[in-house]
């Protein structure tokens, strides 16, 4: 993986993982685990690339202002604490991973059609009409969810 971060959380133990994991009802993807175990959350360096692709042939960009750690000292990055804050917005299959510099949500899909992909979703905040029969493509369009990467490695593989 590709990235310097500052203000990383403290190190936390694949046996916490586990325990979220049983929290969700999904298993995390393998390289979003290495990332939280290696770093568990933190804010991209000076000189680090942040910048991604929304949707390239449009030119729209965004950047990453940090990556939410599961034990992180600070509110804004510690994810339980954005878990309970949105859950009433958030579809279950939608896990938050980060936060862009506009104040939108970078997700990472757990259901089994949605596994491992990153999603931006500009509308998440807004009170969803999914139900937990809804199919994948419900969901991605209720949120307005556009797919920036096929997995977490590539997301980070392909920042600018």
């Amino acid at each position: 993986m590709r990235i310097s971060l500052i203000d990383v959380g403290r190190k936390i133990a694949p046996r916490a993982l586990q325990k979220l994991e049983r929290h969700l009802g999904y298993s995390l993807p393998a390289d979003y685990k290495d990332f939280l175990c290696e770093y568990n959350g933190g804010q991209p360096g000076e000189n680090a690339p942040c910048r991604f692709w929304v949707q390239k042939d449009s030119g729209w960009q965004e950047s990453v202002e940090f990556f939410y750690g599961v034990a992180f000292t600070k509110q804004h990055g510690y994810l339980p604490f954005v878990w309970h804050r949105d859950f009433d917005y958030m579809p279950r299959q939608l896990f938050p991973i980060a936060r862009t510099r506009s104040g939108e949500p970078l997700y990472l899909g757990l259901s089994e059609g949605l596994s491992g992909r990153v999603f931006f979703s500009s509308s998440i905040r807004v009170p969803s009409a999914v139900t937990p029969m809804s199919t994948d493509a419900e969901i991605l369009a209720d949120k307005g969810a556009i797919e920036v990467a096929g997995s977490f490695r590539e997301f980070l593989d392909n920042l600018f």
